[in-house]
């Protein structure tokens, strides 16, 4: 009996150690780590950064193989409730993400980048994204928004986004979309 104990504690000793010196020598590519964000400020994301500033309701999401056949991204269908900035290219757009990715069902005030070559869109930053409900969509000028933007961050209703965005572009001059 006290050989098998020994030769048992000995085997554990080895898986022990073998476990030890194991290393991935590879790292791993999770989405997080391979998205580079920028973050942009308020008055550089109206003053090109950005090309669309929407409330949007999450119609449907769709897991897909990205480049990197390890990496799975999403598309999301969004239905626009309200468009704040910008002109979109319809009254459904498609979302790619990698990380962070929206849910379906959620209602989110976005900051995008179009995409016209893959005829989709893109967050146009790290803090481009905040979620406003995860249920029921009740659009009023009193919803409260809980922005990420750099100048901007901090709740507002839409009736404060819209002044925002509206004396940011006179701010900006013509050149302002």
């Amino acid at each position: 009996m006290k050989h098998v104990w020994r030769l048992l504690a000995s085997l554990m000793m080895v898986v022990l150690l073998l476990a030890a010196c194991s290393n991935e020598s590879t790292p791993r590519r999770e989405p997080a780590t391979l998205a580079d964000w920028p973050t942009y400020t308020f008055a550089e994301m109206i003053n090109g950064k950005t090309d669309a500033i929407v409330l949007t309701h999450v119609t449907d999401v769709k897991q897909v193989s990205g480049q990197d056949v390890s990496q799975v991204v999403q598309l999301a269908e969004l239905s626009l409730q309200e468009t704040l900035y910008g002109k979109p290219t319809g009254d459904t757009i498609t979302l790619y993400q990698s990380v962070d990715k929206v849910k379906l069902g959620g209602t989110y005030l976005l900051f995008l980048q179009h995409r016209p070559e893959e005829r989709m869109y893109v967050v146009a930053d790290a803090n481009s994204q905040s979620l406003v409900s995860e249920g029921k969509l009740t659009l009023s000028d009193e919803l409260e928004i809980d922005v990420k933007v750099s100048g901007i961050a901090g709740t507002h209703t839409l009736a404060e986004l819209r002044q925002l965005i509206e004396q940011q572009q006179k701010n900006a001059g013509p050149s302002a979309k």
